[in-house]
């Protein structure tokens, strides 16, 4: 298309995906001849991985990836793009952010070898603690650092759960490529989390 498309119409007309655009992360770092950092940048509806990476439009040129839900055939079920999808006034810079505040927190793991990959956690009414189609996103590649939880033995960057409740728990693991040092901490923060709820790990 010779204008950016909109990832929510996209999604709207192409129920049978999971509800998340995976964009090749261009910014990720190479040591020994080896990716270190994430490699595919997440969006759907909770929010962007990593944080401000996406802001919902996808740029002219920009190749993206989509995973089909198991219960859709390959055969005979393209996807669809049409016109009304296409957005003239939003360029899709993917380092731009959308001004929408939501009950979410990025936290990120840094590396010995620099690489620093993130891990998106939000609360939205329409979310539970399993699976949700456009809510939750499961890691492409997991040979490189990774921060991630667990749920239903999926690992996903993009985790979302049902309204905040303090009680709340995720399953936090991580991929540790190479020896040394790694820490983790809270990279941005946005609704509660920034007006004082306290995240502990």
């Amino acid at each position: 298309y010779p204008s950016a498309i909109s990832y929510d119409d996209f999604i709207t007309k192409n129920t049978n995906t999971t509800g998340t655009v995976y964009v090749w992360n261009s910014q990720v770092e190479m040591t020994n001849n080896q990716y270190t950092g994430t490699l595919y940048n997440s969006y759907n509806k909770a929010g962007a991985n990593p944080a401000n990476s996406f802001d919902g439009y996808i740029p002219v040129g920009q190749g993206f990836f989509v995973q089909r839900t198991n219960n859709t055939p390959f055969v005979n079920t393209p996807f669809v793009f049409t016109d009304s999808m296409r957005r003239t006034s939003e360029s899709g810079m993917m380092s731009k952010s959308a001004n929408v505040s939501k009950d979410r927190f990025w936290l990120e793991m840094t590396s010995p070898s620099g690489a620093k990959p993130q891990l998106l956690i939000g609360f939205f009414p329409t979310a539970t603690s399993g699976i949700d189609q456009g809510f939750d996103a499961t890691v492409l590649d997991a040979s490189t650092n990774v921060l991630y939880t667990t749920v239903e033995d999926k690992k996903l960057n993009i985790d979302a759960h049902g309204s905040f409740d303090e009680g709340d728990e995720f399953s936090l693991s991580a991929n540790l490529t190479e020896n040394g040092t790694y820490s983790i901490g809270i990279l941005q923060k946005e609704g509660i989390f920034n007006a004082g709820q306290k995240v502990y790990l």
